[in-house]
């Protein structure tokens, strides 16, 4: 009889390779069980879905590595040291022991890897790190990050800032920029320029395309957005261009109001017919587009606007912006038109439902008046009546929609 055969241990290459594809998780699990191959592990990349750099810490993925000076017992109440308002204390990084620890954990999480591949990279207010006492630990020199997205919205940064931030960036340009709009001279930083998508957080300071060469725009929650959308259309943008923000509370003047799905798809069924645009299929980068439409650009003949109505895809979040609208600079005949649309129809549809709704209001307020055998007969019939009404009004929809699909009409004045 045979011995049992004994499993082949792993090369050193090929372990990296196997450890390439697993998770930050398992990787950590087999590294505390396996300290041997600790160095095999670190010269894989790293890959998180998730990467968050804050002043005291650190998140991978869910997983959060923060320094705190205090040490509470359970149950007791952590004793206050006694102090003297008129004298200094040490700086804190010098003497408080915590801060070098931490820093060894940091160098074994991050540290000595050739890349980290992440899908978010977020970054806190990282402005007391200029301020060298307060410093809780420092990033690894050879801290490289190829981070997909870059979302630094929480502070406000200046170009020396991003200077500091693109040293530990990778040098694939980044998918997607979030930024807090403070100054325009950021703009021209070569890691927002270069990015594929800028998302900007304006709140109450004023957006101002012609300052941002950017080609892809997109206004996180701004109330002004519907004003900025029309200042961007008329200007002279280039093929390719794309501008979109959410849309939904409005505030204009002194007034406020919230858009709703159907007043936005009438306001663009409209803008339609009076450019002589037409109702065109979505955009397969959006499956969540309610309505798209295409305009033809009166300052050059050569391109069309393509206007389209979305569901905000973080609807949950964005009580106040439920949809969100996206347009695009394209050359003439790129969008594939529809061969009909039923917006006209829809939008009558809507004006007669709110018709009979008044209708059946004043009714009923009409027939309370009524002496009570009348109403008695009127209740009897009350189902005939209403099918009389519904079938009448089905039947003037339906002669209406057979004679738009003969005409071929885009707009039906007559109905």
């Amino acid at each position: 009889m045979d011995p049992p055969e004994v499993p082949k241990m792993l090369t050193k290459r090929s372990s990296i390779c196997v450890l390439g594809y697993l998770s930050f998780e398992r990787r950590l699990y087999i590294v505390s069980q396996i300290p041997a191959i600790r160095k095999v592990e670190k010269s894989s990349p790293l890959h998180l879905d998730a990467f968050l750099i804050g002043f005291n810490g650190i998140r991978l993925n869910e997983h959060k590595y923060y320094s705190s000076d205090e040490t509470i017992e359970l149950q007791k109440k952590l004793a206050k040291n006694p102090y003297n308002i008129n004298s200094l204390g040490p700086p804190a990084f010098d003497t408080n022991p915590i801060h070098g620890k931490f820093q060894k954990v940091i160098d074994d999480l991050i540290g000595h890897r050739p890349m980290i591949f992440t899908k978010k990279l977020e970054l806190y207010d990282l402005s007391l790190w200029k301020q060298r006492d307060s410093k809780p630990y420092r990033l690894p020199v050879d801290l490289k990050i190829q981070a997909e997205m870059l979302d630094a919205r929480w502070c406000y940064y200046n170009y020396g800032d991003l200077n500091r931030i693109s040293k530990i960036l990778g040098p694939k340009p980044l998918k997607e920029v979030l930024l807090q709009l403070d100054n325009y001279h950021i703009f021209q930083h070569p890691v927002v320029r270069n990015s594929e998508k800028l998302v900007l957080y304006c709140n109450n300071v004023r957006f101002d395309a012609q300052r941002i060469n950017h080609r892809n725009i997109h206004l996180d929650g701004n109330y002004r957005f519907m004003d900025y959308l029309n200042e961007w259309i008329r200007n002279q943008n280039e093929v390719g261009m794309e501008f979109s923000g959410d849309v939904g509370f409005h505030r204009k003047a002194h007034l406020e109001f919230m858009w709703k799905e159907k007043p936005l798809k009438e306001m663009m069924y409209w803008k339609k017919c009076e450019s002589g645009g037409r109702r065109v299929k979505a955009d397969e980068r959006f499956p969540n587009t309610l309505y798209s439409i295409s305009l033809p650009r009166t300052n050059n003949p050569n391109t069309e606007l393509q206007y389209s109505l979305l569901r905000n895809p973080r609807g949950y979040e964005f009580d106040k912006y439920p949809f969100q609208i996206h347009v695009k600079i394209q050359p003439s005949g790129t969008a594939i038109p529809e061969r009909f649309d039923s917006m006209y129809l829809e939008s009558k549809i809507w004006e007669t439902q709110k018709q009979i709704r008044t209708f059946c209001i004043n009714s009923c307020n009409w027939a309370l008046n009524l002496p009570r055998r009348l109403q008695s007969a009127l209740y009897q019939f009350y189902p005939w009546i209403l099918f009389v009404l519904v079938s009448g009004i089905l039947g003037y929809f339906l002669i209406s929609w057979i004679l738009a699909g003969l005409c071929g009409r885009k707009c039906l004045p007559f109905l």
